[in-house]
């Protein structure tokens, strides 16, 4: 316990000085040992998380047969069982912190790259960069299937191809001026086969510290579950924040030779910025919604089933805890992070040319 609660202060301590943190841990030894733990679990045909999952469920089963008849009574062996309880949560906060808390310290995607903090979003700005973003997420469609409509919401992979997406981080890291280690290869996230029993948690992916691996939810609509490991891609290379990870699954989509992720990064922009022009301007997002392919449309229709799908108690109770987690880290706004990579494309958009930020 003494060492989860050191190790709590420490990442809290660390988040006094972003500049410091960034120096420590954005080259070394510490992507090394992610990479290990990537590579390492990388090596099994099946997600490692997934067995790590279950032999803790076993045993959490196992501890009343494990400590019936220790002696003392049922009041001392229920205390036993709390005491392992409490000694497994910690183990698996102080290297969770240390593993993964850190990079909360680290500057945010936005300050690596020079952009103002977030602030109004001119209307203007939010319309063009939606437009673009309607446009080049048909083009895209048309790319992937060579069609309007596929008649059928995009298939899903198993996993995302390791050399296009090495590819396409490797040339992220160089056009934005990224920590090298950020374009190292890593495992591609890959699919839960657990997908069945955890779908109703609500979430979409997952970045496991323990084991270095992303996991994405073998139900995803395609376009969803490319975007949802690009997402966990980010994570893996020690990106924290979710607006920051967001962000960057558009940018690696943005320099993938993949039409599946350019498709997908670009789909996933585009329905935040619809949401967010709808509440400026309802009938333009409206307008340009109406512009999508039929397949672009049937594809966001499938995703938005799926996702109602599955809210619930549980995914509730699921996000409330992601909440708190993300506030514990810093993150003030907590789930209403995901949203803030908008306004770091948005700022590249605006310094950079609109051109420059859609594929």
């Amino acid at each position: 316990m003494a060492l989860a609660i050191g190790s709590w202060v420490g990442t809290t301590w660390l988040r006094t000085s972003p500049e410091r943190t960034e120096a420590w841990f954005a080259e070394g030894w510490h992507p090394w040992i992610l990479r290990q733990l990537a590579d390492l679990s990388g090596l099994a045909p099946f997600p490692v998380a997934e067995v790590l999952l279950v032999l803790l469920a076993l045993w959490l089963l196992s501890l009343p047969f494990q400590l019936h008849g220790s002696g003392g009574g049922p009041l001392r062996a229920w205390t036993l069982a709390l005491m392992r309880i409490v000694r497994l949560a910690a183990i698996a906060i102080a290297l969770g912190q240390g593993l993964w808390g850190v990079h909360y310290a680290r500057p945010g995607l936005g300050a690596r790259l020079g952009l103002p903090e977030a602030g109004v979003v001119a209307p203007e700005s939010l319309g063009a960069l939606t437009e673009g973003l309607v446009a080049a997420a048909n083009t895209q469609y048309r790319i992937l299937h060579g069609t309007d409509d596929l008649g059928e919401p995009s298939p899903t992979p198993k996993y995302l191809d390791p050399e296009a997406l090495q590819m396409a981080w490797q040339e992220a890291v160089r056009r934005w001026e990224l920590p090298r280690a950020m374009g190292q290869p890593i495992p591609p996230p890959r699919a839960l086969q657990l997908t069945g029993l955890l779908r109703r948690l609500g979430f979409h992916g997952v970045f496991v510290p323990w084991t270095g691996e992303g996991l994405v939810m073998a139900d995803l609509v395609g376009p969803a579950f490319v975007h949802t490991a690009l997402h966990e891609s980010a994570h893996q290379r020690g990106i924290a924040r979710e607006s920051d990870a967001n962000a960057m699954a558009y940018l690696v989509a943005l320099a993938s030779p993949a039409p599946e992720m350019r498709y997908a990064g670009t789909l996933a922009l585009q329905r935040q910025a619809l949401t967010a022009l709808g509440d400026v301007d309802p009938e333009g997002a409206r307008a340009l919604a109406r512009r999508r392919l039929p397949g672009v449309q049937r594809d966001v229709e499938a995703i938005v089933a799926r996702n109602e799908d599955v809210k619930g108690v549980t995914s509730q109770a699921v996000r409330g805890a992601n909440h708190r987690m993300l506030v514990s880290q810093g993150v003030q706004e907590g789930v209403i992070n995901y949203q803030g990579s908008l306004w770091i494309v948005l700022a590249l958009s605006e310094r950079q040319g609109l051109e420059a930020l859609l594929p």
